[in-house]
Order: structure tokens, then C-alpha cells, then sequence
């Protein structure tokens, strides 16, 4: 939104002006108070609601109950997600524990650069749509296909680049990063699909399904890491990755059955992408481990092999997706949600008010 593009903005800026007055670290401190603080004011402001005193009403308790199991789920999620770095830091120490660090920073920086801004636009829309089952799981199975094309691509080429892509931003120092985030890498797709599960539960109001599949997601997680633990930080980077692959058939299974969304749909509208990836990731590392193509690659700079495998990856992972679909219908669909996220010209009050389905992502079959 706005507000956030804002407040972020005004962060960054405040981060820049204290460290140029000298205040070294704690500029990044101030930076990171500024930005829930400019937020909230730019909420405020932008709200005109202005809540009233408490009282007592039973309609209430179910916003209670709702609320409780999100930050339920937010909490089991957090656990999650740093559990891995505690353990890593706790069995190894320090060094090894900052290349993990910075591996898993690249890994999960896709997710967290999308997730925000889709979850927000994908659960408001499912909301609108919980009234019609038919409509709500042709929505979300569009949305999955997109981010599955998305997403596979992206771990594709992060497999085969992101050594590079270590060695270019942090120097010869992190190589350990670079070879750590190759084991991450491939999850980055399956990752961007399986937190969807959270859009099911909180579009159709089932908080309380979420905080219990968050339970589960902690548990089976925490087992695959101190599994993994033994074999160092790579260990722990294949059993993230593991785990990932594990729950996702049974996360989607779980959030969608309220809705009557078949495990089959998901596979359907995502095994392609997989597929694609998986082909397109064999045939790029082959024709870069051949002798004159290695030679020529390392004969270059690090940004220069970065620019030629990614074209290389991109083009026959979309080759390898027109193959499997018969045609170019899913690069047609990310063009289409490109022009909508495009600034045009404002609409007339009336034609606004005659569109009432989604447009960020066609539902139409």
C-alpha cells in the first residue's frame, strides 16, 4: 500500500540522516523504530474509524477467538523459522552459523518479498468469494498456478546462480554461503506454495485451523532439524528443505477441505511447473559442466556468468512450460496481472462500482 511504501521510505531516510550524524549503529535502530511508528500514524491518519470506549458484548468473542489463534499461528510460525538458526548457532558456533545466516537470508528473501503484498490481496479477494465454493477454489487454484510458474522458476535459476549470486554481493569470503544456499534453493518454489495454506484458513474465517496446522508445522519441522543437525549447516539446509516438500500436499489437503478443494486440483495446477523446473535445472547444469562451456564461463566476470546461465535457465525453463501446457497461456496470465499492477488512468465511480470480482489474478478458466 501506500502507507507501507511510505513508512518504509521515511525509515530508510531516517536510517541515512542519524548514521550521517554520526550515530553509527544505532542509525539502524532508529531506522527500525521509524518504521512501525510512521506506519501507525499513516494508518491513523488514513482511517477515519477512531474507536470508542470497551464494553461488554458477546459478538466480540469471536474476534477474540480469531485474533488469539492468528497470533497463535504468527507465534508457531516465528519458532519456525528461527529454530534452525539457534540450533546451528547453539552445535557450531558463530562462523558457521553466519554463513547459514546469510544463505538462508537469500533463501527466503522471495518469500518474504511476496508473500506480504499477495497475502493481503489473495485473502481479501478469497474472503469475497467464501460464499461460493466453486469460484473461491477456481481462484485459488489460478493463484497457485501463477505463483507455482513464478516460483519454480525462480528456484531454478537460484539453484544453478546463487553461488554467484553469493561470491558478487559478499566477496570471496562467503563461498561456505554460496555452497549451503545451492541445498536451499530448491525449495524456494514449493515454500511460496505451501504458506498459501494460510490464505485458505483466514479467508473463510477458521483461525483456528491455522493455529493447529501451525502446531503441526512446528512440530514436524523441529524433528526434520534435529535430524539434520548431525551433518552441520548443509544438514540443516536439506532437512528446511525436506520438510517443506513433506507438508505440502498435507498442509493444502487440510486448510482446503472446509472448502471442498481436491489435493488432486493442486497437483494439477502445479506439477507442470515442477516438472518444467526439474528439466529445465538437468539440462542448464549439463550444458554448464561441459568442458568449453565451463571454460568460457569461468573465463568471465561473476556478473557476466550470473546474466548468461539465468538466460539460459529462463529459456528453457518457458520453453520446457509451453511444451507441457501446449501453448503460452501461463506466461499470458503473469503478463496480464503485470498490466494490472501498471498505474492507469482512473475509471469513472460507475464502471468501478459494476466490476465486483477479483482482477489482481483472472479466475476465468
Amino acid at each position: 500500500s501506500t502507507n507501507d511504501l511510505l513508512a518504509r521510505l521515511i525509515a530508510v531516510l531516517a536510517s541515512v540522516v542519524l548514521a550521517l550524524a554520526g550515530w553509527n549503529y544505532w542509525a539502524l535502530v532508529g531506522g527500525a523504530i521509524a518504521l512501525p511508528l510512521v506506519t501507525c500514524i499513516g494508518a491513523w491518519t488514513v482511517c477515519r474509524w477512531v474507536p470508542g470506549p470497551p464494553r461488554r458484548d458477546a459478538r466480540t468473542i469471536p474476534m477474540i477467538a480469531f485474533a488469539m489463534n492468528t497470533y497463535g499461528r504468527f507465534i508457531a510460525s516465528y519458532l519456525t523459522w528461527n529454530l534452525d538458526n539457534l540450533l546451528v548457532g547453539w552445535r557450531f558456533g558463530p562462523a558457521p552459523l553466519g554463513f547459514y545466516k546469510k544463505a538462508y537470508d537469500l533463501f527466503v528473501m522471495p518469500v518474504n518479498q511476496l508473500s506480504s503484498p499477495l497475502t493481503a490481496v489473495a485473502v481479501s479477494s478469497l474472503s469475497r468469494l467464501a460464499g461460493d465454493p466453486v469460484q473461491y477454489r477456481r481462484y485459488y487454484l489460478r493463484a497457485l498456478s501463477i505463483l507455482a510458474f513464478v516460483g519454480m522458476g525462480l528456484a531454478t535459476v537460484l539453484t544453478l546462480i546463487g553461488r554467484d549470486v553469493i561470491l558478487l554481493l559478499l566477496g570471496p569470503r562467503w563461498t561456505e554461503s554460496g555452497r549451503i544456499f545451492t541445498f536451499f534453493a530448491p525449495a524456494i518454489g514449493v515454500m511460496l506454495l505451501y504458506y498459501t495454506n494460510n490464505w485458505i484458513h483466514l479467508s473463510i474465517g477458521r483461525a483456528d485451523r491455522c493455529f493447529r496446522w501451525g502446531v503441526v508445522d512446528i512440530t514436524v519441522a523441529a524433528s526434520f532439524f534435529l535430524a539434520g543437525l548431525r551433518w552441520g549447516p548443509v544438514g540443516m539446509a536439506i532437512a528446511w528443505v525436506t520438510s517443506l516438500w513433506v507438508l505440502t500436499i498435507p498442509g493444502l489437503s487440510y486448510a482446503g477441505r472446509p472448502v471442498g478443494l481436491r489435493i488432486a486440483s493442486v497437483i494439477e495446477a502445479t506439477w507442470k511447473y515442477i516438472v518444467a523446473g526439474a528439466v529445465a535445472g538437468v539440462a542448464a547444469a549439463a550444458v554448464r559442466e561441459t568442458p568449453n562451456v565451463a571454460a568460457a564461463l569461468a573465463s568471465i566476470g561473476v556478473a557476466g556468468r550470473i546474466a548468461i546461465v539465468s538466460l539460459l535457465v529462463g529459456a528453457l525453463y518457458l520453453s520446457a512450460v509451453i511444451l507441457l501446457h501446449r501453448g503460452c497461456a501461463p506466461i499470458r496470465q503473469v503478463a496480464a496481472i503485470l498490466r494490472d499492477m501498471l498505474p492507469l488512468p482512473r475509471l469513472p465511480r460507475s464502471v468501478v462500482a459494476s466490476s465486483n470480482q477479483p482482477s489482481a489474478i483472472s479466475i476465468q478458466q
